[in-house]
This record gives structure tokens, C-alpha cells and sequence, in this order.
């Protein structure tokens, strides 16, 4: 049986940044024609006052530059929150609030972890829009908090040096 790390790949960090106090955190882009599925995690602290997580998500036509647009997010955000996140028990299925944007407002003042499944089939990918990437607006507060992206299932046979 093979373990996580040979069937999937973490990649694309934002490593711990302060996200009332950078522009736009964001990850890299990442090429959903490589992947079947990709799962985004975000982790934060508790907030200090009520001013949310905002992700936005969008699709795009080439690995830097093309055109981009927002990616729906069709397969829900799964939310755990808690004011000690070791407390949490389960994740919560919530809604994006518009095509490719949601308000984390379910953890404002807690401790969280937001996952954001996206498929391949997700994207417009007979246009061209094979890439994704994600972003989190300042929060306009100090949150500490990182984000990154899993991907799995995929098309291509890493090299046998790859494990």
C-alpha cells in the first residue's frame, strides 16, 4: 500500500504570513491538466476582530499572463472551527458566497482550517482554462495564518526517483 506522499503532492506554499498585513497572499498557479483533483487547505489563527477570511479562486488560460476568470466552486468549502482548533471535531459544509469567492464568516474570531476541493472537470477546460490559483484578502486585522494546495490523481508517471 502506498502512502500519501506517493500518491499525492503538496506544492504551491504560502508559507505563515500576517494576513491583515500582506497584499493579497496568493498561490502560484496550479496546472489542473497534470491533476484530476486538488484540494486547497487554509489554516488560521483566531482573529482579533470581526473581520473575515476572503478567498477568492479563479481559472486561467496560461501558467503566468492569458486571460483569467472566476472558478465556480462546485464541490462546497469544508470548514472546522473552534477557539482551540484541537477541540473541532468535524468539518462543515458551507456555501461560496459568489462564482469563486468565499467569506469565511464561520471563523472570524476562531482557530480554522478551510478546504476548498476543486476537480479538473471544474474548470472551463474546452476554452483553455486549465490553471487555478487562489488568493486571501487583507484581512484588515492580525491573523496569522498559511495556505496550500494537495493534488492528486495524476496524469503523467513521475520519474522512478521521485519517492
Amino acid at each position: 500500500m502506498r502512502n500519501f506522499a506517493e500518491e499525492a503532492n503538496t506544492f504551491v506554499l504560502v508559507l505563515p504570513v500576517d494576513l491583515g498585513g500582506q497584499a493579497n497572499p496568493s498561490i502560484g498557479r496550479v496546472n489542473m491538466a497534470q491533476y484530476d483533483h486538488a484540494e486547497i487547505c487554509i489554516i488560521k489563527a483566531a482573529g482579533t476582530a470581526a473581520e473575515p477570511v476572503v478567498v477568492t479562486v479563479i481559472q486561467s488560460n496560461a501558467a503566468s499572463g492569458g486571460s483569467s476568470k472566476a472558478l465556480t466552486l462546485r464541490n462546497g468549502i469544508y470548514v472546522k472551527t473552534h477557539a482551540n482548533i484541537e477541540d473541532a471535531t468535524a468539518f462543515a459544509k458551507e456555501a461560496e458566497d459568489s462564482a469563486g469567492v468565499y467569506t469565511a464568516t464561520s471563523a472570524i474570531a476562531k482557530e480554522g482550517i478551510i478546504k476548498i476541493p476543486i476537480n479538473s472537470e471544474d474548470l472551463d477546460n474546452e476554452n483553455g482554462y486549465h490553471w487555478f490559483s487562489a488568493s486571501i484578502a487583507d484581512t484588515g486585522v492580525a491573523n496569522l495564518g498559511v495556505m496550500y494546495v494537495d493534488v492528486f490523481g495524476a496524469r503523467y508517471t513521475p520519474p522512478p526517483d521521485a519517492f
